[in-house]
């Protein structure tokens, strides 16, 4: 039984050996035609797209887009660095104005904002067009001392805060009246 057992085992050893190695001496499967290129009718042909009025295709080389500002380091004349650009100032005729730069702090952590007039800034495109390089002509300690930037929503919200402060002075200050009962008709 044990000699019946062992010729079975090995034959399934060689069984199984002997596919391993036919796949291994197999030639190699032959290489696809070269793909043909679609037949397409000139008819089927979509027109190109058309540019909207008013549409820029491609960023001329002179201009900056706003996501290479933001962000990018902001300079003194000595190469000291003195903050970051955090947003762009825009009025309603699409005119970019200014930049807020944030002053001081540790990774975000008491960062000041102040805004800066577009023509104090001078900006050089990055190497790669994806940053720029900007440079303001005051020191960290003079951006330091500068008073803080207010958004028109923060102002806002001051202005809210002010006027219920306000009326609630009011409605606290106010002395109750007593009204005196009508005189009694008889």
């Amino acid at each position: 039984m044990i000699k019946h057992f062992t010729v079975a085992t090995a034959a399934v050893i060689l069984a199984s050996a002997s596919g391993a190695l036919l796949a291994q001496n197999a030639p190699p499967p032959s290489p696809d035609p070269l793909p043909q290129p679609p037949l397409v009718d000139a008819a089927s042909k979509e027109d190109p797209p058309k540019p909207i009025e008013g549409q820029i295709i491609m960023q001329d080389k002179n201009t900056y887009l706003a996501s290479a500002l933001i962000g990018s380091w902001v300079h003194s004349p000595d190469n000291q660095t003195v903050g970051d650009v955090n947003d762009v100032i825009i009025n309603p005729s699409g005119d970019v104005v200014g930049v807020v730069v944030g002053v001081g702090g540790f990774l975000g952590m008491g960062e000041k904002d102040v805004a800066v007039a577009l023509n104090r800034l001078t900006i050089s495109q990055g190497e790669n067009f994806d940053s720029a390089n900007v440079m303001l002509n005051v020191s960290l300690a003079e951006l330091e001392a500068a008073p803080a930037f207010k958004t028109a929503f923060a102002q806002k919200l001051e202005d809210e805060a002010d006027q219920r402060a306000i009326k609630d002075s009011l409605s606290m200050n106010q002395v109750p009246q007593t009204v005196n009962p009508a005189p009694a008709t008889q």
